[in-house]
């Protein structure tokens, strides 16, 4: 089965029963219509804005466009008519090395309280630190879920499921990102 479209229901903490699982029956949000302007189409390459230090990372906000060769950032973007803002992020580590990140890029849908990160490495005590911000990060931001969203043709794809469920993410049946497994966890 071919699933087009990111959100097929609404996630919020007051959707959620005394199991922390989603109980909302799955609706369609409201697609925007795609511009036929082709003066408003962004250029063909990510284009850095701005930049915010956070804890041990900084976030550096991008333009990513449907031409991008990262699949996390190219699939968000084909896919952004279902959010009313998404604002993308490059993660920098400031004050850990750089393999101790959990995710090098992000995307915030404060609107629908939704922080996607892309989960490229499994949870180890080395990188903890990492997804903590991000937790962080969301929770300031107004989300109230994160998702991590794993790359179905990783190698070690098992092995990042696993971890990301052992500290509380569960298998989303309620948003989808094609060729991406998506874990929530509510924050």
């Amino acid at each position: 089965m071919v699933q087009t479209s990111l959100l097929t229901a609404p996630i919020s903490s007051s959707s959620s029963g005394s199991n922390g699982a989603a109980s909302a029956s799955p609706t369609k949000f409201q697609a925007a219509a795609p511009s036929s302007d082709a003066s408003s189409c962004p250029p063909a390459a990510s284009i850095p804005v701005n930049e915010v230090a956070f804890g041990t990372l900084a976030y550096q906000e991008i333009r990513p466009t449907s031409d991008d060769e990262n699949l996390f950032y190219r699939t968000l973007v084909e896919q952004q008519s279902e959010f009313e803002q998404m604002n993308f992020y490059k993660i920098v580590p400031k004050e850990i090395s750089p393999s101790h990140l959990v995710a090098e890029r992000a995307c915030l849908a404060s609107v629908e309280g939704i922080a996607l990160i892309e989960a490229t490495k499994p949870l180890m005590q080395d990188n903890k630190e990492s997804l903590s911000t991000l937790l962080d990060l969301a929770d300031e931001c107004g989300c109230s879920t994160m998702v991590g969203c794993v790359d179905k043709d990783k190698a070690d794809f098992t092995t990042i499921v696993r971890s990301y469920i052992s500290v509380g993410f569960t298998p989303s049946t309620f948003i989808s990102l094609p060729g991406f497994m998506l874990l929530v966890r509510e924050l």
